[in-house]
């Protein structure tokens, strides 16, 4: 019984002692082939870009695949605003998350909302998250309070992904929104991400819409349907993305004077969108 029991630890022993050796030597060839290639990079471009290059490109755990924004403007008569033309979003953003890693990994899963925007309609305060889903797991209701932080604009929930892009985490928020008409905005990337499909519709057929890729390879954006969906194929590095302009496709609903400050107020949404921060949905 003794001789048994051994023989079963020693078996159990020199198994992990194999799978534990395996795991070393992955880490340690990761760590050399890392080490080859950043020492070209730094033979090849100044050191402080070759940080960020380090930073954001050679030190990424993670790639986001198949992003998608979804947008359907409606007009909201509850929406408690004292400005005109603004529309309420029901705002999707999805995407598939990979461990690029060979081995697996806790990620910490993070977004939040961009507040440039605020009101409220008949259900609540805007911007707000509708729902969360994590998989299969979802986030609504009371789930999703405990879920939020306290200002219920940010959520941060760990989770566990294999290695070697075998699996992934498939992410959606759902988010009600102000949209402004006119005016234009930014969704940035905070990860790399390969592939994104942007969709919008607005139950206003006068309003439209212009997307261009904040990327040096512009062209990558091929619009699929005029001024409603846009697709990009291939990769994007963090804080690259999309700026999204919104208009009155003709003015002739407006008054002259209502016509008059809409056009100063086009001028003055351009000057501060030169100097704003990205905005819109952010996080992994």
């Amino acid at each position: 019984m003794i001789v048994r029991d051994f023989g079963i630890a020693f078996t159990l022993a020199v198994i992990l002692t194999i799978i534990l050796e395996a795991n070393a030597r992955q880490r340690l060839q990761d760590q050399i082939t890392t080490g080859v290639v950043e020492a070209v990079f730094k033979r090849l471009i100044p050191a402080s870009i070759f940080e960020e290059v380090r930073a954001y490109v050679i030190g990424a755990r993670v790639v986001k695949r198949e992003w998608a924004l979804n947008m359907n403007l409606q007009y909201d008569p509850s929406l408690k605003l004292n400005e005109p033309d603004h529309f309420i979003s029901r705002t999707t953003v999805s995407y598939k998350l990979f461990n690029i890693m060979p081995y697996a990994e806790v990620q910490v899963i993070r977004s939040s909302l961009n507040l440039d925007l605020s009101g409220a309609d008949a259900t609540g305060a805007l911007p707000r998250y509708d729902k969360v889903s994590l998989d299969n797991e979802k986030f609504e209701g009371e789930t999703l309070t405990h879920l939020l932080g306290e200002d219920r604009c940010s959520y941060q929930i760990m989770r566990s992904i294999e290695g070697n892009q075998r699996k992934f985490v498939h992410v959606v928020n759902e988010i009600s929104e102000i949209v402004r008409i006119p005016d234009t905005f930014v969704w940035s990337m905070n990860a790399p991400t390969e592939d994104a499909t942007i969709n919008i519709t607005s139950s206003d057929p006068n309003v439209g819409f212009q997307v261009r890729a904040l990327h040096p390879d512009s062209a990558r954006l091929t619009e699929v349907v005029g001024g409603r969906q846009w697709t990009f194929r291939g990769g994007m590095l963090p804080w690259q993305g999309f700026e999204i302009r919104s208009f009155y496709r003709t003015t002739s609903h407006l008054t002259k004077p209502e016509e008059e400050q809409l056009q100063l107020h086009v001028i003055a949404n351009a000057q501060q969108t030169a100097k704003a921060p990205p905005s819109g949905e952010s996080g992994l």
